[in-house]
């Protein structure tokens, strides 16, 4: 075999070893659940935002695994370790499409099928009333 060829042949094995490994690394930096609340309704004042009618979805990202969840399962995940809460980035989509980027300053509140947050809005606004919505956001295992 050309020495030549034996060269491009290591530096693409070790290449692809690396890639490997890089991969490996990212993923089980990334190993968390995600969450996935769809809501019928909702409306947003003072920094608090309601959603109606919700389903709660979990999935472990990289995983087949994805169950739904009850709102008190939720929020014994979310105090799980019963540490202060930290405020939780997350993606409000509302029906019409728009994408607004929040942050969720605490667990929610529970009132049957409703949860209610305290919010901070980071981008965009969010109308005082609203038809469906999806929320999507990460908690830490």
């Amino acid at each position: 075999m050309d020495w030549k060829l034996m060269i491009l042949v290591a530096a693409i094995a070790v290449g692809a070893i690396g890639a490997i490994m890089l991969g490996i690394q990212q993923s089980t930096n990334d190993f968390h659940r995600e969450y996935m609340q769809v809501a019928s309704d909702g409306s947003y004042g003072d920094g608090v935002l309601v959603l109606n009618g919700v389903v709660t979805l979990s999935a472990y990202r990289h995983l087949d695994e994805t169950q739904t969840l009850s709102p008190q399962e939720l929020l014994d995940r979310w105090m799980n370790g019963g540490e202060e809460p930290k405020p939780v980035p997350a993606e409000l989509e509302l029906g019409d499409g728009e994408t607004l980027a929040i942050d969720l300053l605490g667990p929610p509140a529970i009132f049957g099928n409703q949860l209610t947050y305290p919010i901070e809005i980071l981008d965009g606004s969010i109308p005082e009333r609203f038809e469906f919505a999806t929320l999507i956001f990460k908690l830490e295992d």
